[in-house]
């Protein structure tokens, strides 16, 4: 059977870094695409072989250079049978505090680039392939301090919808995941945010990149999820579906810690 082939890009770090390796380890060859020359560097020296991975320097937010790039990594690929959007740019500010160049730029990277992307890419994908997109919780629930980074989820989020309508004329899928707080390298949140966070999760705990890139690989799988396109899932240990917890409520509030327990989740100590 002909060697599987995706593009992920913001694949040099972080979610998309784990995406590449969960996909290599599956057999995948993989182009990662990023426009951080040392992390890319750094890809490289991890996988020196470029039948496995192939790096490719890219602002995907270039309109003029996508096309021909996204060409070039198909060809170098054999084709492309899978997708992730993962590049995005988040953004921590107020309503009052965000600019509307910040506004502009935020949404240029997560749901532009996206579109330019994925409009080159499908020029290269047969009928069979898939795409990933990386929406947020922040799309689906209102956070405080980021309108922006919001707005541009959100947008990911339907923008999904749409592909997917579109595309399954063309036999390709396109789904979306929604991911919670995840602990990578680039995380900054503040103890009272954790703290917060910690509170209203189900689970009590931030999720692992590879929780994502499990969920990653199974929607490009055209076997195991051949029925499920349109689709966004959220990968938040149940943020997105909890009311009132009180347990978080009464816990938080005695300052307690939160320690694994025997079923998979976290409770207090």
């Amino acid at each position: 059977m002909k060697q599987k082939t995706a593009v992920v890009t913001g694949g040099a770090s972080g979610i998309g870094l784990e995406i590449v390796n969960a996909l290599t380890a599956q057999g995948w060859r993989v182009a990662a695409i990023d426009k951080n020359p040392v992390t890319l560097a750094k890809l490289r020296e991890a996988f020196p072989d470029h039948n496995q991975v192939l790096t490719i320097e890219l602002d995907i937010t270039n309109e003029d250079q996508v096309p021909s790039k996204l060409a070039e990594t198909a060809a170098a690929l054999g084709g492309i049978d899978g997708l992730v959007n993962c590049a995005g740019l988040p953004c921590d500010r107020t309503l009052h505090q965000t600019s509307a160049e910040q506004f502009r730029k935020v949404l240029d990277v997560n749901v532009v680039g996206a579109f330019l992307v994925t409009q080159a890419a499908v020029q290269h994908m047969p009928a069979g392939s898939a795409i990933l997109n990386f929406g947020s919780i922040n799309g689906i629930r209102g956070t405080e301090g980021r309108v922006a980074y919001s707005a541009a989820k959100a947008g990911v989020i339907n923008m999904t919808r749409a592909m997917a309508v579109e595309l399954a004329l063309d036999g390709i899928r396109v789904n979306a995941i929604a991911p919670g707080p995840i602990e990578t390298p680039g995380l900054t949140h503040p103890p009272e945010l954790r703290t917060n966070f910690q509170r209203y999760i189900p689970l009590h705990r931030y999720g692992m990149p590879s929780e994502i890139a499990s969920v990653a690989l199974f929607l490009l799988n055209g076997e195991q999820s051949s029925f499920i396109t349109g689709h966004t899932i959220p990968v938040d240990g149940g943020f997105t579906a909890a009311g009132v917890l009180r347990r978080g409520e009464a816990a938080t509030a005695r300052g307690d810690a939160y320690q694994a327990n025997n079923r998979g989740g976290q409770e207090p100590i």
